[in-house]
């Protein structure tokens, strides 16, 4: 198994189930009878899945802890690549469905523990979705007559979650949900992760929101060989873009992911990418995820008029001892969130007026307009 114990300590803790699947061994094999053959074929290989499950596992397993009251306590990790992967110097066990299903089973009694406890389950690689979102694993096809068979279905995994202590749960799916026609006629599911003999009797309240890296029947996106847009937005957002100020304190919830990741991704997106749409399943509320040590830095861009601006300088508002103006080259830059007094300066030495800003996450954009001084 590969698991990491990051804090064993007492309280609650946030436990964390990373998987990431790159290889599908079999997707070319032309195995099973035609629908099978089909679906199998469709696949094209993948390269982001191994970067961007790395890429969130070693957030979670270094990232400061600011004050969070759940800090990482565990984090299962499972990827499947062409080539063996580590992380912290321990080799990651791949994302065959019998490795999924014991790391499930550790990871949802690691939830159980305390109702405070928050459960964090990231997904990277192939997906569909004829009625509910399927996860497809490294050993999907390797039994051609039962096609599903090494799937998730992601409806029953919850629904097995909600069972569990944590009442705070979030679900990262960076896949795609694309509806193949064959696969409505296939008469094949996953195997369960539980019995449904456990799952019965009155649900508690849980905030547990699906965040999906697109929209239903829609592809995902992402480089060969690097993380995707939406796990970077996610590492962006986690690490505090999407942090709010509250009485104890900046804090990351389920409810402001659900209104930042979106921005996020559109703020990096290149131009000439196409919109990446972020849908949401499930209650997004006011679960704390993290807590900062203090205000986020957040990016900004400046629409200068005239344009072409040598440097933009911030002056923090108030003014106190230990506040020093901060200049960036260009119209961008990154900056602690607050309100600011902003100038533009020009290569012939001339000053814009003065305004006043104000830098909020997940980031910001606004425009100087005005005669040089």
């Amino acid at each position: 198994m590969t698991q990491f114990v990051v804090n064993d300590g007492a309280g609650p803790r946030l436990h964390a189930f990373v998987v990431g699947v790159s290889r599908y061994p079999y997707i070319a094999k032309g195995l099973g009878e035609a629908e099978a053959r089909r679906l199998l074929g469709d696949l094209a290989p993948i390269t982001v899945p191994r970067p961007s499950a790395v890429a969130v596992a070693e957030w979670l397993l270094h990232a400061d802890q600011g004050t969070t009251e759940a800090p990482v306590g565990t984090l299962e990790v499972l990827i499947s690549a062409e080539e063996a992967v580590t992380l912290d110097s321990a080799k990651i066990d791949t994302a065959t469905f019998v490795n999924f299903r014991e790391a499930f089973v550790r990871w949802r009694k690691h939830c159980s523990t305390d109702e405070a406890n928050i459960a964090l389950f990231y997904f990277c690689g192939h997906g569909w979705k004829p009625g509910e979102q399927l996860l497809l694993l490294e050993d999907l096809g390797e039994d051609p007559d039962r096609l599903l068979a090494n799937s998730v279905d992601l409806a029953a995994m919850r629904a097995a979650m909600y069972t569990c202590g944590a009442r705070t749960q979030v679900y990262f799916i960076d896949a795609c949900r694309e509806i193949p026609r064959d696969l409505l006629t296939l008469r094949s599911s996953p195997t369960p992760l539980m019995d449904a003999s456990k799952l019965t009797g009155a649900l508690p309240h849980v905030d547990a929101p699906v965040f999906f890296s697109t929209a239903d029947g829609q592809s995902a996106f992402g480089d060969g060989g690097m993380a995707t847009p939406y796990t970077d937005a996610l590492i962006a957002a986690l690490g505090g873009r999407a942090a709010r100020r509250g009485l104890t304190g900046w804090t990351v919830t389920t409810g402001s992911l659900a209104s930042d990741l979106q921005r996020i991704i559109e703020w990096n997106r290149p131009p000439g990418r196409p919109r990446q749409h972020v849908t949401i399943d499930g209650l997004a509320s006011t679960g704390v995820l993290r807590s900062l040590t203090g205000p986020p830095k957040v990016p900004f861009r400046v629409a200068c008029e005239p344009p072409a601006p040598a440097s933009v300088t911030a002056s923090p508002v108030p003014p106190t001892a230990a506040a020093t103006d901060l200049e960036f080259e260009g119209a961008f830059g990154e900056i602690a969130v607050g309100v600011y007094v902003v100038s533009v300066s020009y290569p012939d030495g001339s000053k814009s007026d003065p305004v006043y800003r104000s830098i909020d996450p997940p980031n910001s954009e606004f425009s100087i307009m005005g005669e040089q001084l």
